[in-house]
């Protein structure tokens, strides 16, 4: 009985993993993102990509300070996405990038990373 149960998982997780995943043309599609990103940022919605790895031994408290921070102060949201860049992820985060820096000044993201260092040192 415990042979047939076992065999029976093999293939389950076999039929599962042959599942092919594809992403829709959306996904691939840099004009998707930068029209997205366009209607976001005209409806005062901001969201900036990171993408990679973060290194989060060192700093885990003011990267999660960092976008609290940003979100309060600027209304803008840090998604971090990981290593899988979609075109039109990327191209969305790099339209929305520069729309920001445009409405709120070319170093925004870096007065808002020493303010909120200030900040968040005060804390300890």
């Amino acid at each position: 009985m415990k042979q047939i149960i076992l065999i029976a998982l093999i293939f389950l997780n076999l039929a599962c993993g042959a599942q092919k995943v594809t992403a829709g043309p959306e996904l691939m599609s840099c004009e998707s993102g930068t029209e997205q990103a366009t209607t976001d940022f005209n409806n005062d919605h901001y969201k900036i990509y990171r993408f990679g790895m973060i290194d989060l031994s060192k700093d885990r408290g003011f990267h999660d300070f960092y976008k609290t921070y940003l979100q309060e102060k600027h209304q803008i949201k840090l998604v971090d996405k990981g290593d899988a860049v979609m075109p039109n992820d990327k191209c969305y985060s790099d339209t929305m990038e520069t729309l920001i820096k445009k409405k709120f000044g070319e170093d925004v993201f870096e007065l808002a990373k020493k303010q909120a260092k200030i900040e968040f040192e005060k804390q300890d």
